[in-house]
Formats: structure tokens, C-alpha cells, sequence
């Protein structure tokens, strides 16, 4: 099966985020991966509690990574990664 690609999907680094509090929005994310550089996109799925963030930087998602894995948001340790 051939699955096709958007073109710009490459030039993303894709962060997941698990163990989210049920709570959480895609704007408290934003507000939070935009400490460290440009997000591009949020998604959040409240039933499993996990989301991701579209980061234009690797290097600024790299930061992201190490500076929010295990940070508390609304009384949850994110798992970031």
C-alpha cells in the first residue's frame, strides 16, 4: 500500500505528550512548547490523554523535549518525547 505524504510533513518534528490531565487544552500546550521555539500545530485526544506538538525546529524541539518531560500541567507529570 502506498500511503502519500504532504510534502511539508517532513520539516516537522512531531512531540508526543502523554498522561495529560483531562483538562488540558491545546492552548496550554501552545503556551508552553512556545517557551522554547515556533509550534506549528497542536493536537490533543482528551479520551486517551495524550497529544502533539508540530515543531518547525529540531534543535527548539530538542529543548522542548528535555525541559517539559515530567513537568506537572494542571496536577499531571507530562511524559514528553
Amino acid at each position: 500500500m502506498w500511503i502519500q505524504h504532504h510534502p511539508l510533513c517532513y520539516l516537522y518534528m512531531k512531540i508526543r505528550i502523554d498522561n495529560l490531565a483531562s483538562d488540558a487544552t491545546e492552548d496550554d500546550l501552545r503556551m508552553l512548547f512556545e517557551l522554547f521555539g515556533a509550534v506549528a500545530a497542536v493536537t490533543i485526544d482528551q479520551r486517551r490523554r495524550w497529544g502533539q506538538i508540530d515543531m518547525p525546529s529540531k534543535a527548539a524541539a530538542r529543548e522542548a523535549i528535555e525541559g517539559l518531560n515530567g513537568q506537572n500541567l494542571k496536577g499531571f507529570d507530562m511524559a514528553v518525547e
